[in-house]
């Protein structure tokens, strides 16, 4: 009990002693805010693309190669990266800041109306659209994955009955 509230304490006090003083630097901070945007829209927009890609291997398994061969797909993923930065860059106009404040240890948008525009409407609206994409895209797959395996089911089950009638056979 005594290690667990030394432990606490270390955190809560020292944590911010080893967040370095140059992060209160007001554009550095909000580059690390870009950054950290960079990386965010990167990881839904993948999850797009996984989503897509695991819809593709199950619906349409011909198709597949066309639209997910090794070269595509890098395509794909350097095409995310670009979206991501590009779209970032708006987080660099004055008064539409991302950063991390140091005092309050978070992330934060500005107050200005612009960062409350696009934290809003931009990326909770925005982002709540990719999320639900990506659930609907999964569900829509693991029903056609349930079908493919229902239609395999019945081969198998109709082959193997085929099997065991021609070899039950008395000849």
């Amino acid at each position: 009990l005594i290690f667990k509230q030394i432990s606490s304490n270390e955190i809560k006090f020292r944590t911010p002693e080893t967040i370095p003083q140059f992060l209160q630097n007001k554009r550095l901070a909000y580059t690390i805010g870009q950054a950290t945007i960079i990386f965010y829209y990167g990881a839904i927009y993948t999850h797009v693309l996984i989503g897509l890609n695991r819809y593709v291997a199950i619906a349409k398994p011909f198709s597949y190669a066309i639209y997910f061969n090794e070269r595509k797909t890098m395509k794909w993923i350097t095409l995310i990266w670009i979206i991501s930065f590009i779209q970032s860059c708006i987080y660099q106009f004055d008064g539409c800041h991302y950063y991390f404040d140091r005092s309050a240890m978070l992330f934060l948008y500005s107050d200005a109306p612009c960062a409350q525009i696009i934290s809003l409407y931009y990326e909770f609206y925005f982002n709540l659209a990719f999320v639900i994409f990506v659930v609907l895209l999964d569900i829509i797959t693991f029903f056609k994955l349930k079908k493919m395996a229902k239609v395999i089911f019945n081969i198998v089950h109709d082959l193997l009955e085929i099997y065991c009638n021609h070899y039950d056979s008395p000849d």
